[in-house]
């Protein structure tokens, strides 16, 4: 197993100077040496239906049992304590090993990553006996080694991707595309994390190296995306693959460089596949990124990373998020953001960045809390019975006593008659706003 991953660790280096290196006939190369589920991420081989467990005396009659697609280890040992006759007080030291290789397995790993299948062959594996403090050492150096592995599976992919001639670029990540959305195990693998081992001895390793294979494989997608033709049709399976972005961003939403691939990621993948994002696309990702953004309100460099990242997206709302925080975010969006992670340098698109909504032209695209409130009782005006309008009158709800608060806020700091004026027009320009949403609702006014 270290073997497999030190040999991945540089396998993906040499990529680049491989001259006619193609994804179809690796794959059929892999597949006919039988090593194509230890190289390749899109490896898409069934897992094993049973397995045999031998107890810890050669005279313990052996137990199989059946495998389905999301059992875990975990499942598993608690059956063969049961079938053992092991008393739960000690459950803590039995653990399920590898007969063959002699490697200890973690309970939260599913059987089908580890074991595929094999016509008439159960895999074999021993209940043996340990103490509990030397088998979680032995299961975090087994899942650092085998988190090592894909890391190295997905930088061989991301290598292979970024060389691949022009020419034959579409036609490898339709491939990609299309063996990604195959495989059952997509997209769990790619946000899978073993939280229960970060606060072992050796969790500050793992836990870096957890950050780095969730950053990966945001970027092994940004490639297949900025590869795939912008007017592609998508449809809800493109959910899939946002997933592995808002997965990524809830585990490690703390971490700079993650938060940086993130926020280039996102702003590449709005702006290549515009059509989809001006209609559609960003009710995948802006919950997740709100929902970011109130938790971890008090983390400056977040915030102005998902500010930023807003500012060159869209101004889309969302329910889950406090009303003050709300407000705070779309504060952000009347004046220019700072890029404090120089995502930008990442990002591929002309800069400076355009407006994806094709509606707008040549128009201002200058935004403030006063138009987002002429927006919502717009929407509420032209179909008051609707749901959508129910959504617009809870952001109303949520923004207006901010947005006098802000008035007054300002007034009271900057104690100019001047201020003064300019909350009392703007304060006049809300009330013209309320109004003309009433006197145009009958389906509102009816209920007052």
């Amino acid at each position: 197993m270290d073997a497999i991953s030190a040999t991945l660790t540089f396998l993906w280096e040499v990529v680049g100077y491989v001259e006619g290196l193609f994804f179809k006939d690796l794959k059929q190369t892999m597949k006919k040496e039988q090593c194509e589920v230890k190289l390749l991420v899109t490896a898409s081989m069934p897992g094993t239906k049973t397995l045999v467990v031998h107890g810890q005396n050669e005279c313990d009659i052996p137990t199989q049992l059946p495998v389905h697609e999301d059992t875990q280890f975990e499942a598993l040992l608690k059956e063969c304590l049961e079938f053992f006759n092991i008393p739960e007080a000690r459950s803590a030291h039995y653990f399920l090993m590898d007969k063959r290789w002699n490697l200890i397995h973690f309970s939260k790993t599913y059987v089908r990553d580890i074991y595929p299948f094999r016509r008439s062959v159960s895999p074999q594996l021993n209940l043996v006996h340990m103490v509990p403090e030397k088998g979680q050492e032995l299961i975090q150096k087994q899942v650092f080694s085998r988190k090592l592995e894909e890391v190295g599976r997905v930088l061989f992919l991301i290598a292979l991707t970024q060389n691949m001639p022009a020419v034959h670029k579409q036609s490898h990540v339709s491939l990609l595309q299309e063996d990604l959305l195959r495989l059952p195990s997509f997209p769990r693998t790619a946000i899978d994390a073993e939280f229960s081992l970060f606060n072992e001895p050796q969790g500050k390793e793992l836990f870096g190296l957890d950050t780095l294979h969730k950053v990966l494989w945001i970027k092994l997608l940004e490639e297949m995306f900025l590869g795939m033709p912008s007017e592609y049709p998508w449809g809800d399976e493109m959910m899939l693959f946002l997933n592995v972005f808002n997965g990524a961003l809830l585990l490690h939403p703390e971490d700079s460089a993650l938060l940086r691939q993130y926020t280039a990621t996102a702003i590449n993948t709005a702006v290549h596949f515009n059509h989809l994002f001006s209609l559609s696309g960003y009710q995948w990702i802006l919950p997740t990124m709100l929902q970011v953004y109130a938790d971890y309100e008090s983390n400056p460099l977040l915030r102005q990373g998902m500010e930023f990242c807003c500012r060159h997206t869209t101004t889309g709302l969302t329910k889950g998020v406090s009303a003050q925080c709300l407000f705070h975010l779309l504060l952000c969006l009347e004046g220019e953001t700072q890029d404090a992670l120089d995502a930008l340098q990442l990002v591929k698109a002309d800069k400076p960045l355009r407006s994806l909504d094709f509606c707008y032209g040549n128009e201002d695209l200058s935004f403030s809390i006063t138009e987002a409130i002429k927006l919502c009782v717009t929407v509420i005006a032209y179909a008051p019975e609707s749901f959508r309008s129910l959504q617009m009158l809870m952001v109303l709800e949520a923004l207006v006593p901010c947005f006098l608060q802000k008035l007054k806020s300002n007034t009271v700091t900057m104690e100019t008659a001047s201020a003064a004026r300019d909350e009392i027009a703007a304060i006049a320009a809300l009330a013209t706003s309320l109004q003309a949403l009433l006197y145009s609702s009958e389906a509102l006014t009816s209920h007052t």
